[in-house]
C-alpha cells in the first residue's frame, strides 16, 4: 500500500501521528543530517557531497512535517469555530424563550446582590456600552442560566421600544468554551447570526459574554 495513502476509517489525529512516525529519521540518517547541518554552518568546510536518497527522504519527512503543522492548525481553527457556534445557539435559544426574570432592577448593584450563587461576581461591560450603546439605565432584570452547564448570569436590557438585548456572563474556563476573543488584547469579538437573531462573543475582565440582539 502506498505509505502516502490517508486511511478514511481512522481519525485524522491518528492518521498525523502514523504519518509522522513513518517519517523518522533513523539514527545513521539523524547522524548524517547533523553532519550537513555542520558543514552548511561552517564556511571553511568543504562541502560533502549529499547522498541522494537521503536528501530525497529528508525532503519528504519535511513535507509530511509541514503537513502535519497545516492539518493540526486547521483542526484548531475548526474546532473554535464549532466551540463559538455551539454557545451561540444556546444563548440564542435562551434568548428567543424570553423567560420572565427573576429579577427586576436597573442598577448593577442590585444585580450583583441577587446572584448569590455564581463563582463570580457580574460586572458593568465596558464593550456593551461604547459597542452597542447598552447603559445600565437600560437594565430591565436579570435571572440565572447556564452555558454548556455552568451557572451564569443573563441580563436583559432595552433595546428599542420593540425589541430587548440580552447579555450573558459567566467565568471563562478555556478547556470548557475554546478560544474567545479577548478585548482587552485588542482583539475583536465574534459576531454569528443563528435562529435569527445576532450573537456577539468576547471575553472582557475574565469573563465570558455573549450578546443577544434582535434583528
Amino acid at each position: 500500500m502506498n505509505e502516502n495513502y490517508m486511511d478514511t476509517a481512522r481519525p485524522l489525529k491518528e492518521q498525523i501521528g502514523i504519518k509522522t512516525e513513518q517519517e523518522k529519521l533513523d539514527e545513521s540518517e539523524l547522524l548524517r543530517l547533523m553532519e550537513m547541518q555542520t558543514d552548511i554552518l561552517s564556511p571553511e568546510t568543504e562541502q560533502t557531497p549529499i547522498n541522494e536518497p537521503f536528501a530525497n527522504r529528508f525532503a519528504a519527512m519535511v513535507a509530511s512535517v509541514l503537513v502535519m503543522v497545516m492539518l493540526t492548525a486547521f483542526l484548531w481553527q475548526d474546532n473554535d469555530r464549532s466551540q463559538l457556534q455551539s454557545i451561540a445557539f444556546e444563548v440564542a435559544g435562551n434568548h428567543i424563550k424570553q423567560r420572565p426574570m427573576e429579577l427586576h432592577a436597573q442598577s448593577m448593584d442590585q444585580v450583583k446582590g441577587f446572584f448569590k450563587e455564581l463563582d463570580f461576581s457580574p460586572t458593568n461591560s465596558e464593550h456593551l456600552l461604547s459597542q452597542f450603546a447598552l447603559a445600565e439605565s437600560d437594565l430591565l432584570g436579570a435571572r440565572y442560566c447556564s452555558i454548556k452547564g455552568v451557572t451564569a448570569a443573563q441580563l436583559r436590557y432595552q433595546q428599542s421600544e420593540i425589541s430587548h438585548s440580552t447579555l450573558y456572563e459567566v467565568g471563562y474556563d478555556s478547556d470548557l468554551y475554546g478560544y474567545i476573543p479577548d478585548i482587552s488584547q485588542g482583539e475583536s469579538p465574534q459576531t454569528l447570526m443563528v435562529k435569527g437573531v445576532k450573537v456577539t462573543i468576547w471575553l472582557e475582565k475574565g469573563l465570558l459574554m455573549a450578546l443577544v440582539e434582535d434583528i
